[in-house]
């Protein structure tokens, strides 16, 4: 699946809940993309815990209240997810709903015509968010003797551990101002 993220450069809360997501394991985006469902989320306040018990009590620390995840689906495989949150809670107007997931339609048949050089960081297209975890992984698999799913839960447990990002703690691995310890 991509993991490619475009966001506003100045309000910072969709990746930082994509990140919450992506260390946690679970919240709307990953459920959307594991199901092939839309997934909504009119109030994240509330959202029950039996859900995403980990990423729903987080997310209500945040200004997010609302949230909706359209799975972008090539057949009955999932490419990715497009999700929106909004600071607002309650239910999406049927307007917006619509013209959302139009946007993920568009933003799927975008992708599928992107060349896949031009999604390397660095390029002038859309960079992978999260290349470099996937960097600090392999890194992991190698210095640690260990799988990559193993490297993965590694360096979330570290990023929840110490309340980091999850990027900043894989970026630490590949610069090597960080190394997890074998029995980590």
């Amino acid at each position: 699946m991509l993991e490619l993220l475009w966001a506003d450069p100045a309000d910072p809360l969709g990746p930082e809940l994509e990140d919450l997501q992506y260390t946690l394991g679970e919240g709307p985006t990953l459920e959307a993309a594991r199901s092939g469902r839309t997934v909504v989320e009119t109030d994240l306040g509330v959202a029950p815990n039996e859900r995403w018990p980990l990423f729903a009590p987080a997310a209500s620390r945040t200004p997010a209240r609302a949230v909706l995840a359209v799975p972008l689906m090539l057949g009955v495989a999932t490419a990715g997810v497009l999700t929106g949150y909004r600071i607002a809670p309650g239910p999406f107007p049927d307007p917006q709903y619509q013209d959302f997931t139009r946007f993920a339609r568009v933003a799927l048949e975008l992708l599928m015509h992107t060349p896949t050089h031009s999604l390397a960081a660095g390029s002038d297209g859309p960079a992978l968010h999260r290349a470099a975890v996937h960097q600090a992984a392999g890194m992991l698999t190698a210095h640690l003797d260990v799988s990559i799913d193993e490297a993965l839960v590694r360096l979330r447990a570290h990023a929840w551990r110490h309340d980091l990002p999850l990027l900043h703690v894989a970026r630490a691995v590949i610069s090597g101002r960080l190394r997890l310890p074998p029995d980590h």
